[in-house]
């Protein structure tokens, strides 16, 4: 092999790596999500930095959020009051589903827990 054919390869795995390993970012969640494992539930990322949502039937208003894209799971928090915020984590399965997690017991955890309290929910992004 000579220098260029190596220099390809390598600019090739190169790519793909890249690809691979590529970070989500907000405009991938923009929009309504909703619950389709049999969990009652909805969230909608709005412009602005705001998310609203809907859980098991009671309309939480828009509130400000954070999130880290750089942590696996991502980091999501909801910010309810200035003293208050609402820990949880997404992740990606697909471009058109996640797997979700509020941890509204005030139980924090690094990863998905299975939990009563903080039952994982499947969303899928509403067309």
């Amino acid at each position: 092999m000579n220098r260029f054919s190596i220099s390809l390869i390598l600019f090739a795995l190169l790519c793909i790596a890249q690809t691979a390993f590529a970070q989500h970012t907000i405009t991938d969640l923009a929009g309504r999500w909703e619950s389709t494992d049999g969990n009652v539930g909805s969230i909608e990322f709005l412009d602005g930095g705001k998310v609203q949502g809907n859980i098991n039937g009671l309309q939480v208003p828009p509130t400000s959020y954070t999130i880290d894209f750089g942590r696996s799971p991502i980091w999501f928090n909801v910010i309810v009051t200035p003293t208050n915020t609402v820990y949880g984590l997404i992740e990606f399965m697909d471009d058109d589903t996640v797997k979700y997690q509020l941890f509204l017991s005030g139980h924090f955890s690094y990863d998905f827990t299975t939990s009563d309290a903080d039952p994982i929910i499947i969303l899928k992004r509403k067309k």
